[in-house]
């Protein structure tokens, strides 16, 4: 070569720039190597990883959507113990990281050397919101079928199909969380007796695998429906917003003496009867339970539905959001501080009940508190 002709950089040192922009977190210089290199990033490090791997252990959502971009394999891995890609992402605790890998065909059921999958791992190491994404995950080839036999047009399917994958891979099927979605994506509240009817479609098929049902979504797929059913009502509103308001504080409203969401309780129980396969045995455990279980105590409805969806929790370091269920809710009523919010929003929807308890919720909590000071001393 002449002097002025640049050398070509060995496989070894493309494959250690790569780790190291990985390891560093340059997106940006990452970004400019894929498009300079004109590479596959597929490489592997000494440990059996790639660049994938790496950066989903590091919990880096943007570096693993530029690898896979440029043809990263999801299901590559070398690695001595068998950890996936999926397994190294549950471990970040990055949902959305996890959901993007699960859209690209990651494997759930890969296991390690220890016979683990991804959400095993992940229920271990604490990470259980990105363990729910991964136990309430569908294809979305799964509405393939669906789609076909309810004729959906080219036109409607494109309005819904995304709107209602995401529906169904919720972990939380409170009824205000799945009301909040539907005025966020409002082909679900135009066509929601179409979607009612295509989610009560799949609930069917999900039962009807001989040997292999499975309950769990079914039964989601089943509550769904009948919140599609609800939203059907607002289709020929024309202030849809206003009716969907209606809706949700309809769910909240708090009765005497101490605030209980009376009618979402007897909704959800209700919807919980008219499931049809009623000799499963979560669904004889759910009725079982709440046959024992007064209106106003615990646990509720939705918590006994929302447990069956994602598992149940060993420790919770805080309660759900009181307005829309979400798990972590790190917000407090500063008066009262015994109902917990994911946000100001959510404490704003359900201020006009709550309002009317604060002061009772004050007085029950420093009793409480008087209590266990008086029995420790």
């Amino acid at each position: 070569m002449g002097e002025d002709t640049p050398a070509v950089p060995s496989a070894d040192v493309e494959e250690a720039m790569i780790f190291r922009l990985v390891r560093e977190k340059d997106v940006e210089g990452i970004r400019r190597y894929l498009q300079d290199s004109n590479v596959v990033p597929i490489q592997y490090d000494g440990e059996g990883m790639t660049p994938l791997q790496h950066a989903a252990y590091r919990g880096g959502y943007e570096i693993c959507r530029l690898l896979i971009d440029h043809g990263a394999d999801v299901n590559a891995t070398k690695h001595a113990h068998k950890y996936s890609t999926l397994h190294f992402g549950v471990m970040s605790g990055k949902c959305d990281l996890v959901r993007l890998l699960l859209d690209h065909g990651a494997d759930p059921t890969a296991k390690n050397t220890v016979g683990k999958t991804a959400s095993e791992i992940g229920a271990f190491v604490g990470n259980h919101d990105a363990v729910s994404v991964i136990n309430n995950y569908v294809p979305l080839s799964s509405l393939d079928g669906p789609f076909k036999a309810k004729k959906v047009t080219a036109e409607v399917r494109a309005a819904i199909e995304n709107p209602m994958h995401d529906l169904i891979c919720t972990g939380n099927v409170h009824p205000v969380s799945v009301i909040n979605f539907a005025e966020k994506q409002i082909s679900l509240v135009v066509n929601a007796k179409l979607v009612g009817e295509i989610l009560e479609y799949m609930m069917n098929r999900e039962m009807s695998v001989d040997g292999d049902a499975n309950t769990i979504l079914a039964f989601k797929l089943h509550v769904l429906s009948n919140y599609e059913k609800l939203l059907s009502t607002a289709c020929s509103s024309e202030d849809k917003s206003k009716h969907l308001l209606a809706l949700k504080k309809k769910f909240l409203t708090g009765v005497e003496p101490d605030g209980t969401q009376e009618y979402m309780e007897k909704y959800l129980r209700e919807v919980i009867r008219l499931f049809p396969f009623v000799q499963s045995p979560m669904i004889v455990s759910i009725v079982g339970t709440l046959a024992d279980t007064k209106i106003g105590d615990h646990p509720t409805a939705i918590t006994l539905i929302n447990s069956h969806l994602n598992g149940q929790r060993m420790f919770k370091n805080s309660e759900p959001c009181v307005a829309c269920g979400a798990e972590s809710a790190s917000k407090k009523c500063s008066k009262c501080k015994s109902v917990s919010y994911c946000d100001a929003v959510c404490q704003k929807l359900e201020w006009f009940t709550h309002k009317r308890f604060c002061q009772k919720f004050l007085m029950d909590r420093l009793a409480a508190e008087a209590d266990k000071k008086f029995t420790i001393a």
